[in-house]
């Protein structure tokens, strides 16, 4: 081989092993990542519509809970588990210990753990002092005076008290392991400790507990959120749905998610009168009147049945994924949050929790045969009632077709064997897909075969 050739090789060599280390060391997880078809495996353009799977469906405007029994699954999820909260049954004490436990356990996590900032670098404990010292969980008292408040409109819930981003891979900003979960305007909330540079406080809000910008919180007395729980309301129907300070809809102030609740207080032709706590420091809290689109808006909730859950979550078919509810989207479990909403039925914040709500119907270990799973979904799952609870992961059960078995569901992505690796395939956007969705892969199958 002349010595030309040899330095044509050798060049070569020098690009691969290049190409490689960027795989390795710049990607998240050193993988190269597809994007995935329009079109998943198993599925027809047909399955995009909430109509298919209504059609299918053997009850699809039975009521499975009437609004007393909504109610009462609510009472049942705050009460027995504690995996939701009524605002005002906290209060007007808290017990200091408990949240300086709190507060130790999730810092204590990130101390323990490997994590990195923007820049991709390894999170210092210098960091995470600056926040120790902000925070002063020892200057919490023992017995802890509730206050309330409403969030002025939508806000990120972060697990530290801080607007930087924390990755547990370098530069996978999409997972930023400090969002806990995202928050509409009008959520009510009970604030229990502040930090020293008075910009954040930390509350407890009926799904998830966490720190919020303060600037975003309209303060109030227990009896003002009392007085505004109790008003006749609507509740967001839309995806998204604009908030305007006039009737005509032209003077836009704010965004509400599917599943935001607001007293009202009149209803025109094309628009619902809302009412919008608000705060500043020469008025304190009062309350603005805004305005919805009509049609965007269900007085009161929608009924529990197959027919409204499906056409909810079809609603959101497409929508951008957002983990922990980050830049106004939705994860795997707040996708169901938000779908559930509207029928009144208040979901916990992660997915692990919402597999406790309601009723389960069967459990299944990670090895279990799959043909008993696929058995059990056949006789006694239903669309738009089930949920199914998978290996880091929640979907909605939407029914059977041709002998396989569908859901829908907000997910990141999939991955499929390709030769000796897995390709990983990004959908980032709520889907239908099958159950077998991934299988040969080393990750599995969505229910594990």
């Amino acid at each position: 081989m002349s010595i030309k050739t040899g330095k044509k090789v050798f060049a070569g060599i020098l690009f691969i092993t290049f190409f490689w280390l960027i795989l390795k060391f710049c990607l998240p997880h050193g993988q190269l990542k597809y994007a995935a078809p329009t079109l998943l495996p198993h599925t027809e353009w047909r399955m995009k519509c909430s109509g298919f799977w209504i059609g299918l469906h053997p009850y699809p405007d039975r009521v499975i809970l009437n609004s007393a029994q909504v109610s009462a699954l609510n009472l049942r999820t705050e009460t027995e588990p504690g995996l939701i909260n009524n605002i005002l049954n906290i209060g007007p004490f808290y017990q200091g210990g408990k949240l300086r436990e709190n507060l130790r356990r999730e810092l204590g996590g990130f101390l323990k753990g490997r994590f990195y900032n923007a820049k991709g670098w390894k999170t210092g404990n210098q960091f995470y002092r600056r926040i120790e010292e902000n925070t002063r969980i020892e200057n919490i008292p023992s017995t802890i005076n509730v206050r309330y408040g409403f969030i002025l409109g939508y806000v990120d819930q972060r697990v530290l008290p801080a607007r930087d981003i924390i990755t547990a891979v370098p530069f996978d900003f999409d997972f930023d392991e400090l969002q806990n979960s995202s928050l509409d305007a009008g959520t009510p909330l009970a604030i229990l400790h502040e930090t020293i540079d008075k910009e954040w406080f930390y509350a407890v809000t009926p799904a998830s507990s966490g720190w919020v910008q303060k600037k975003f919180v309209a303060v109030c007395s227990y009896s003002q959120m009392a007085d505004y729980l109790k008003k006749d309301f609507c509740v967001v129907t839309a995806a998204k749905t604009g908030i305007f300070w006039d009737s005509v809809l032209t003077q836009y102030y704010e965004y509400a998610r599917m599943g935001a609740k607001f007293a009202i207080n009149s209803q025109g032709v094309d628009s619902i009168g809302i009412i919008v706590p608000f705060y500043d420091e020469k008025r304190g809290f009062y309350e603005r009147t805004a305005y919805l689109k009509k049609e965007d808006v269900s007085i009161g909730f929608l009924p529990y049945t197959p027919r409204t859950v499906i056409e909810q979550a079809f609603k959101m078919l497409n929508a951008p994924y957002g983990w922990g509810g980050v830049n106004g989207e939705q994860d795997c479990s707040s996708f169901l949050q938000e779908i559930f909403a509207t029928v009144g039925i208040l979901l916990p914040r992660n997915s692990a929790d919402q597999a406790k709500a309601g009723i389960k119907t069967a459990e299944f270990k990670e090895h279990s045969d799959n043909e008993k799973k696929l058995l059990f979904l056949a006789r006694e799952c239903a669309g738009g009632v089930n949920l199914l609870k998978l290996k880091g992961h929640i979907v909605l059960y939407l029914g059977q077709f041709n002998g396989r078995f569908y859901v829908i569901h907000e997910t990141s992505g999939y991955r499929e064997r390709v030769w000796w690796h897995d390709r990983v395939r990004v959908l980032r956007r709520v889907v239908v897909s099958d159950l077998s969705l991934g299988q040969g892969s080393a990750k599995g199958a969505l229910l594990g075969f």
